[in-house]
């Protein structure tokens, strides 16, 4: 989900920095369009 990034964008992170990596990661594979963030992955079986 999204809001993931939202831990990823605090000063003070409470995630590692791999962690973090992770989640921009994944977030940009899976989540960005040119038109901004998915609230789930398409292939999420709640996804409508």
């Amino acid at each position: 989900r999204p809001n993931q990034l939202l831990a990823v964008s605090l000063p003070y992170s409470p995630l590692m920095v791999q962690q973090q990596q992770a989640v921009v990661d994944y977030c940009a594979q899976h989540l960005y369009t040119s038109h901004g963030l998915r609230s789930l992955a398409p292939d999420d079986p709640q996804y409508a």
